[in-house]
């Protein structure tokens, strides 16, 4: 025996199709053609049509071969034992994760805070330095401000930045960031800022991370500008300040809200930092003649000792000399 199929079914606030027409909620008769009904049959015209919209997509999606999109976070293989860090031992560098505390920074559509990232990235970054033998330091590690109880100031917080690096002179400065546009949140770069007063031993560093980001992230153009930001000009040391991407735009927020594209970016840091200090960091042991030299006659050359920082080789390729701020050729 057959069950008897209900010709209208419909319920309290829900919109349904009759097989006389009837709408249930605004009291019209709209018809059905006959082939229709035949094909549909009286179970499928009495379906609330938003269910019926939605199994007709799910059918597509499967027909197609498609499936929604998941962001999965790559699998990282950078091992340490297999790299060279010799050049990193015994640096000293400082880590900044940019804002914090009552300083966000920017926030994406669905919330991810800018803060949070920037430190998320900084602590990864910390622990691969310090597993290679360098000395980190962060300026924050966790969420909270630099600035004193009685003060509101973001220049207080920025001035506390630079004044870590005043107290530990390290041997480089790292500030992390992400961007943000509001205005164009399809928008989405990759951009490293080097001191404006130190433009060749900064916008080396920066030119190393960078690399370091196209290689590892898979960036393919990565910006490398000037900066004038608080901790870039008033810091005494050899500085850049990133801005990783943009957490702005949707795509890359969901992207860096997982902890793999975070460890990711610290692994950038990271190998830009090692690539920076492996060629070496030239300081000028002595010239001839002495700065303090009263030279009455030209000189047909200047005779200087230029070695690294640690006592190490110099790639000489990477060196450029300036002779009042003119590039000069050397040999």
């Amino acid at each position: 025996m057959t069950a008897a199929v209900p010709v209208c079914h419909s319920r309290p606030r829900s919109w349904s199709i009759c097989r006389s027409g009837h709408d249930p909620l605004q009291g019209k008769t709209q018809r059905v053609p006959r082939r229709t009904r035949q094909m549909l049959g009286p179970g499928l015209l009495a379906l609330d049509p938003t269910y019926v919209l939605f199994i007709f997509i799910i059918g597509i999606l499967i027909f197609s071969g498609c499936s929604p999109r998941v962001l999965t976070p790559p699998i990282s293989p950078l091992n340490l034992h297999e790299l060279d860090a010799t050049p990193l031992q015994g640096k000293t560098i400082v880590i900044d994760p940019g804002h914090g505390g009552v300083f966000t920074g920017a926030v994406g559509v669905k919330g991810i805070r800018e803060s949070d990232v920037n430190l998320s990235v900084s602590l990864n970054l910390w622990g691969l330095l310090k597993e290679a033998g360098a000395l980190p330091h962060l300026t924050r590690s966790a969420d909270r401000s630099l600035i004193s109880p009685e003060s509101r100031e973001l220049k207080d917080d920025l001035e506390a930045r630079v004044n870590v690096v005043r107290l530990l002179n390290p041997d480089l400065f790292i500030s992390v960031h992400h961007n943000s546009d509001i205005y164009h949140r399809s928008r989405n770069e990759t951009e490293f800022y080097y001191q404006l007063a130190d433009p060749q031993a900064s916008k080396d560093l920066g030119s190393a991370i960078s690399r370091a980001f196209t290689e590892r992230v898979g960036i393919p153009d990565v910006q490398i500008r000037p900066g004038n930001f608080y901790v870039l000009r008033n810091n005494p040391v050899t500085a850049v300040l990133g801005e990783a991407s943009f957490v702005s735009n949707r795509k890359n927020e969901q992207r860096i809200a997982l902890y793999g594209f975070q460890r990711l970016e610290a692994e950038a840091y990271f190998l830009g930092i090692l690539d920076y200090f492996r060629k070496g960091v030239p300081t000028i042991r002595y010239v001839m003649p002495k700065q303090d030299t009263d030279l009455t006659e030209d000189l047909s050359s200047i005779v200087a000792d230029v070695g690294d920082t640690q006592g190490g080789e110099i790639d000489l390729e990477t060196l450029q000399v300036f002779l009042d701020d003119q590039p000069i050729s050397f040999r």
